[in-house]
């Protein structure tokens, strides 16, 4: 996990109606991308190539200071097959970090919702493929507010 090292990517600045106050519904400039301690929900469609792949970033808005990381990240790992490959996401305060991992097929498009939810007694992160639950995190894990508003948010 870390920022891009090349390729291609959009960064998101986290600050309500800064780029585009006339068609924004926000102006204030607060930041609405970081789910302090509220649920998080993120859905996309994705395609991957046939072929062999490095490590990618999909999604990414974390910061990193020694052992204490606050935000998220949703990244391909590395895989020599064409057929397939996998995709974890991640969330993480301080030093509790919750995680899972969901099979990717290579060559058609797919369908991801990625959950954490923050329901208390349930605590735990859920992945979704083209509308049918694949996998959730071993174990409940609460964690404090998420600090997350300073980094960008990479896709």
């Amino acid at each position: 996990m870390g920022e891009p090292s090349g390729g291609t990517y959009i960064t998101v600045k986290d600050i309500a109606g800064a780029s585009y106050p006339s068609v924004s519904r926000t102006t204030n400039g607060s930041q609405v991308l970081n789910p302090g301690n509220k649920s998080l929900t993120i859905e996309f469609y994705l395609f991957v190539p046939a072929k062999a792949n490095t490590e990618q970033v999909i999604l990414d808005k974390h910061i990193e200071s020694g052992v204490n990381k606050q935000g998220f990240y949703i990244g391909l790992q590395n895989e020599v097959l064409t057929t397939h490959t996998s995709m974890s996401f991640y969330v993480m305060s301080g030093t509790v970090m919750d995680s899972l991992t969901v099979g990717v097929e290579k060559g058609s498009w797919n369908h991801f919702t990625f959950i954490w939810d923050r329901t208390p007694g349930v605590y735990k992160s859920f992945v979704y493929k083209n509308g049918i639950f694949q996998n959730s995190s071993s174990y409940g894990v609460e964690f404090q507010e998420m600090y997350a508003s300073q980094p960008d948010l990479l896709i």
